[in-house]
């Protein structure tokens, strides 16, 4: 149940990123992805920035995808 569980969760995370971002992960990528999402979203909220500007919605995604190592 656990390989399953790991496998779903890998394949769910995979479909979801941009084509250009897909390579191989691990669990731990999808971890660190998650943290870094939470993180930006609090700091993006808190200081009021919203996504619609280009230039800000790059940096967001660069804080999501910072720490994030190859497998």
């Amino acid at each position: 149940m656990a390989l399953s569980a790991v496998s779903t969760a890998k394949a769910a995370v995979w479909w979801s990123l941009k084509p250009e971002k897909r390579e191989e992960f691990s669990m731990r990528t999808i971890k660190t992805m998650y943290h870094n999402k939470l993180i930006a979203d609090r700091i993006f909220s808190n200081l009021g920035l919203e996504l619609n500007c280009r230039k800000i919605k790059q940096i967001y995604e660069q804080c999501i995808y910072t720490g994030i190592t190859a497998a």
